[in-house]
């Protein structure tokens, strides 16, 4: 437990990148093996990962943010950016029918 606070307490939010270093395929590949043991309601890993390495489709994602985001910046710059997608109707639901008074559990 104590290795985990750690980790909790000395992360940090990183806005500033240096566009011609490219994230290893080892690295990234580590990060997509993480979520995928991440933890979902029933297991159903209502999820997909889109990885974004084309400044255009960047750009067209910064489009998309609010205007004061302190990450519209930092899309762009990014080498590599990880568009989470939550897939609806899947967590929280069984046979496809709703399962708890709260629906669909996809944001959770």
């Amino acid at each position: 437990m104590g290795e985990l606070m750690q980790i909790i307490k000395e992360r940090r939010s990183i806005r500033n990148f240096l566009q011609e270093r490219d994230i290893p395929e080892d690295v990234l590949n580590q990060v997509l093996e993480a979520v995928k043991w991440t933890p979902s309601w029933a297991n159903t890993q209502c999820w997909e990962l889109i990885i974004v390495r084309s400044q255009e489709i960047k750009s067209k994602l910064q489009e998309t943010m609010g205007k004061g985001n302190p990450a519209s910046k930092a899309i762009v710059e990014a080498p590599v950016v990880l568009a989470v997608c939550g897939r609806l109707n899947i967590s929280g639901y069984y046979k496809e029918q709703v399962t708890t008074k709260f629906g669909d559990w996809f944001m959770f």
